[in-house]
């Protein structure tokens, strides 16, 4: 490892790449951290809003009492249809879709009268069962697992919201598989071919469909696309990422952080810092592959500088090593310590 290390490091000193950190091209600037907790999950449509309307699928109990004493009350329970209505004994369809529970007793309560079914009616709606779509969010979210979430809010971003939210360890990369309906009853006889679909269903292929939550074009079109039933949502994590600290330092490689950026003078303060003085070991060193050819890049900084200007001290990027570089002053310390702890063993050595 220390070995490629150093090879590395040469050849990024016989590059011609060579940049001050202050005048690094921002092509070669490190890419910002993606943070999944603090991305907004309504970029990816609705998160629940209108939970509580009236949707199609539905079932509904519908009480309705006409007002005189001597009639008797009726309940039924109702499904509401693809066309977002329901059918009361008498009285007819009246549409419920989009609308509250209170609001479609008014609504069957006007019909009612409207159509001369009854003078003074009493009209109680409530849910008997709402129409709800089963998805499995796995993966970087903080409690993968298998969720019903409302049809009417059936979104990416209510599927992940439902398992508590993005992790930490999210990347910006979400898979979300889309199963096919597949129904169909036989022309002749009218049997179900295949089972766990209504008849009425269309037939739709299976959808992949990949969302960066870093391009708005994706997101956008994730934000405008229903889930349906069975569909499986999977949020790939971060890989680990790293960076090397070697020379007048600590020897060490360092995990880097996953929500936020990670600076030269963050890497230094955890391999040790410099084995001498700032102003004894102030020359640093930045060797990070280019991004598109993977040729060594050499960015040359100051210690002294880092600790004063933030442009100096600038975010890493995973596989970026760093150097305290040794200079003439530090190698003489070096050199002279050295010879002094080599006297010192001679004498305590010469005692016995």
């Amino acid at each position: 490892m220390l070995s490629a290390l150093l090879t590395f490091l040469i050849s990024g000193c016989q590059s011609g790449m060579s940049y001050r950190a202050t005048d690094l091209p921002s092509e070669l600037a490190a890419r910002p951290a993606f943070s999944g907790q603090q991305f907004d999950l309504s970029q990816l449509g609705n998160t629940g809003a209108g939970a509580d309307l009236i949707q199609p699928q539905d079932t509904l109990k519908v009480l309705v009492t006409s007002g005189n004493d001597e009639d008797e009350s009726k309940e039924s329970e109702l499904s509401v249809t693809q066309e977002g209505t329901i059918d009361i004994p008498y009285v007819g369809q009246v549409q419920v879709a989009g609308l509250t529970e209170s609001q479609a007793a008014n609504a069957v309560r006007n019909a009612s009268v409207q159509r001369q079914i009854f003078m003074r009616p009493s009209v109680s709606v409530m849910f008997a069962q709402k129409h709800m779509h089963q998805v499995i969010v796995g993966g970087a979210v903080e409690n993968p697992g298998k969720y019903d979430i409302r049809a009417s809010a059936s979104t990416l971003a209510t599927a992940v919201l439902a398992a508590g939210g993005l992790s930490e360890k999210a990347s910006s990369q979400i898979t979300v598989h889309q199963p096919g309906s597949r129904t169909v009853a036989s022309a002749g006889n009218g049997e179900i071919l295949q089972t766990g679909f209504e008849p009425s269903t269309k037939a739709t292929s299976p959808k992949i469909l990949q969302v960066n939550l870093l391009s708005p074009a994706t997101t956008q079109t994730a934000s405008k696309n229903s889930l349906p039933d069975g569909t499986v949502i999977t949020v790939r994590e971060q890989p680990a990422r790293y960076v090397t600290v070697m020379g007048l330092t600590g020897n060490r490689n360092i995990e880097m952080p996953y929500d936020r950026e990670y600076r030269l003078l963050d890497a230094l303060a955890q391999a040790g810092g410099p084995r001498f003085s700032p102003w004894i070991a102030n020359k640093l060193k930045i060797v990070r592959p280019h991004p598109q050819t993977g040729e060594a890049v050499t960015i040359r900084a100051y210690l002294g500088e880092a600790q004063r200007n933030r442009d100096v001290n600038i975010p890493l990027s995973p596989g970026d090593v760093v150097s305290v570089e040794e200079t003439p002053l530090t190698f003489t310390i070096s050199t002279i310590s050295a010879l002094i702890g080599v006297g010192r063993n001679a004498l305590t050595a010469g005692t016995f």
